[in-house]
């Protein structure tokens, strides 16, 4: 580490003060779920006087995106970067190294963060992110009062790089002291001997407040929420399009494009051009106010392809009194039946049924569940009390 770096670290830890803390792992300078969680439990926990410390191997986008909504975050960019293990499909060996390598690094960066804090937990919200908690833990030698908790966001693909992600995952289990599952299908994954560490919590959502009604003509809008890679269902989205082109309702999708995915909203924007009704459907990209757009239509499509490890579109779509069509697998069919959730679910990639029930929707059809047991306030009672259990 430079000396600016190393002296930047020293004013940022001379900021803390005496809140209890929490340290959040996250493992790259991107937006996801872990981060949007984190938007609506943050001030749940500064009422609490717990102070949430974030460490990435970046911070740009992580801050401007808590900046946007008024949350003044402490992120700390002092991690190595990780590398994909795989590259155009195929497993690359050489980033596993510079990975593993990357590992040994943050470690030691981890410990000297721990020793300075002394938090009274550290959690991890990511695959890579939970095997440097899980290295840290087993290798730690100093005595430490710190819970490790394992935050699983996903669905592990447990043979992914030749079954190195299921290995992974046995091990993290079995070093960290706590996990917190957000579903059962992500559950699921966990070898049976862990499953007495693990305390299922239903990601938070918001209910926000109909500021405006919607303009009552006879345009149906139809949402899309979803980062633009493959399996979340995109291409399926445009198929449904095409199918009602001759219909007057209008669609759009917004979502993350990273570098590796460019080619793929590329091709989905060629795509918009050969529909005749492409005056009628948008790609967009990245929004920070999600729940805004949502707002704005009367439907909204939720087309993943593989089993979804929560949905949180789902809850957030009826959050806004906005009816959701989406496809079966993972946390989808769960939330449906535990949430009693304002919609239709239909076999996964069976896009000319949805197309079908486009065509013949009728919002008055449909009633929305009381969600209020997924307010953030509420969340947080549950989240502090499986980080402080005994």
């Amino acid at each position: 580490m430079s000396r600016a770096s190393n002296n930047r670290l020293k004013y940022l830890m001379s900021r803390s003060n005496q809140n209890k803390k929490l340290l959040i792992l996250l493992d790259k300078d991107f937006v996801g779920g872990a981060e949007v969680n984190y938007r609506y439990i943050l001030p749940e926990l500064y009422k609490r006087k717990y102070e949430a410390i974030l460490l990435s191997d970046g911070e740009k986008n992580v801050k401007r995106y808590f900046e946007g909504f008024g949350l003044n975050v402490t992120v700390l960019p002092y991690l190595r970067t990780y590398k994909p293990f795989t590259k155009k499909g195929k497993i690359s060996y050489k980033s596993i190294a510079l990975t593993y390598h990357a590992l040994l690094k943050n470690k030691k960066m981890l410990s000297k963060i721990v020793n300075h804090y002394k938090p009274q937990a550290v959690i991890s919200n990511s695959m890579v992110s939970h095997w440097l908690l899980a290295l840290w833990s087993s290798k730690c030698k100093e005595k430490r009062s710190v819970a490790t908790v394992a935050h699983l966001q996903d669905i592990i693909n447990r043979s992914k790089a030749f079954g190195l992600y299921g290995y992974g995952l046995d091990w993290i289990a079995s070093k960290v002291d706590k996990i917190i599952s957000i579903s059962d299908s992500v559950t699921g994954t966990l070898p049976e001997k862990c499953r007495k560490k693990v305390r299922k919590l239903y990601n938070p959502v918001i209910n926000p407040p109909l500021l405006w009604e919607k303009k009552q003509n006879d345009v149906l809008r139809v949402g899309m929420f979803a980062r633009y890679i493959p399996w979340k269902g995109h291409r399926d989205l445009l198929k449904i399009a095409g199918y009602c082109c001759d219909r007057n309702i209008e669609f759009s999708c917004f979502g993350n494009v990273s570098d590796e995915d460019t080619d793929y909203y590329e091709e989905l924007q060629a795509v918009v051009q050969t529909l005749s009704n492409r005056g009628k459907v948008e790609l967009n990209r990245f929004t920070a106010d999600v729940l805004k757009e949502m707002r704005n239509c009367d439907l909204i499509l939720h087309l993943s392809v593989f089993p979804e490890p929560f949905g949180r579109i789902l809850i957030e779509a009826n959050s806004c009194k906005v009816p959701i069509f989406a496809y079966k697998g993972g946390a989808a069919e769960e939330l449906f039946r535990e949430l009693g959730l304002a919609g239709r679910m239909f076999d996964s990639g069976d896009w000319e049924s949805v197309a079908r029930a486009i065509l013949s929707f009728d919002r008055s059809e449909y009633e929305f569940p009381d969600l209020s047991m997924l307010h953030p306030s509420k969340y947080v009672e549950r989240f502090l009390s499986v980080i402080t259990e005994s």
